[in-house]
């Protein structure tokens, strides 16, 4: 992770984000009426609110205006509480290597690398060693009662971190909050699953990409504000935007991969100057 440079990660992290934003502007094709009014409510709320979330007062608004138009249709709801069922697992040689293996390679390479790109953004020294630690014993544990990856998820992570949740230091609230949020889903499914499937596509796809706004724009400040690695953070951004995918491993861990190569090749002089400043830094720290 140490050889993985901010501007590349941000560059990838713009390339695989990007779409949430782009569904913006084509979920006005679909729905004028429901996409344009989150955007317009999402808008003024930025300029005259600060106490309400702007994505909140869009997603409201939309709902309201799906359910009024007739456009909201919950059916076949069941009160039934799901309770979490014990599975003992079948350990086959072939599946972990298969699955297994390459599914690990997949979250820390890619996932986590995408949720630690995300944290150093927003200023925050990430623990890559205890996401994955953490996050394999907590999926260890998912597994029994069939669930599967437990990892670091990128976009969740940026909306969580995002400034616009809070101060630095008490975001943290809003990861507890949606652990809370996504226990009762789990538990109240059967309730909850017919009002997701009634709420149109659009509504989800223009609040998400509305979401991701700050996140994106940060993301690209950082990815080309500075004059160096700007080529490897541009091939991370098309690489990633690309949705590339070989050998069962997907555009993010390429796109790093690409794009450290490109800065090996062309911008091989920023690695220099960057190691002078690291041992500069490093100096400083240990006289303190």
């Amino acid at each position: 992770m140490k050889l993985i440079l901010v501007p590349i990660v941000m560059g990838m992290i713009v390339g695989v984000m990007i779409r949430f934003t782009t569904e913006i502007i084509t979920s006005v094709t679909i729905s004028p009426l429901l996409a344009a009014s989150a955007i317009l409510v999402f808008l003024l709320s930025s300029r005259f609110s600060k106490k309400v979330p702007p994505v909140l007062s869009a997603l409201v608004v939309t709902v309201l205006l799906a359910f009024f138009t007739s456009e909201f249709k919950v059916e076949n709801i069941h009160d039934t509480v799901i309770l979490p069922q014990l599975m003992v697992p079948h350990l086959i040689f072939d599946a972990i290597v298969s699955i297994g293996i390459p599914l690990a390679l997949l979250i820390l390479c890619s996932e986590n690398a995408r949720a630690t790109g995300v944290l150093m953004n927003q200023g925050y020294k990430p623990p890559n060693t205890g996401m994955a630690i953490y996050g394999s014993i907590v999926g260890l544990m998912a597994s029994l009662f069939g669930g599967h990856a437990i990892y670091i998820a990128g976009p969740m992570t940026a909306i969580c971190a995002a400034k616009e949740v809070g101060k630095k230091e008490s975001r943290y609230a809003a990861s507890v909050a949606n652990g809370v949020f996504f226990s009762l889903f789990g538990l109240f499914a059967l309730i909850v699953v017919p009002f997701i499937v009634a709420m149109l596509t659009v509504i989800i796809s223009v609040n998400a990409g509305l979401a991701m706004l700050g996140v994106l724009i940060n993301s690209l400040k950082t990815a080309f504000l500075n004059s160096k690695f700007q080529m490897g953070a541009f091939f991370a951004f098309i690489i990633s935007m690309s949705g590339v995918n070989f050998f069962n491993i997907s555009a993010p861990l390429w796109a790093i991969v690409g794009s450290l190569f490109v800065s090996f090749l062309v911008e091989k002089d920023h690695f220099t100057s960057r190691t002078k400043v690291e041992r500069a830094k490093d100096s400083k720290e240990e006289t303190a």
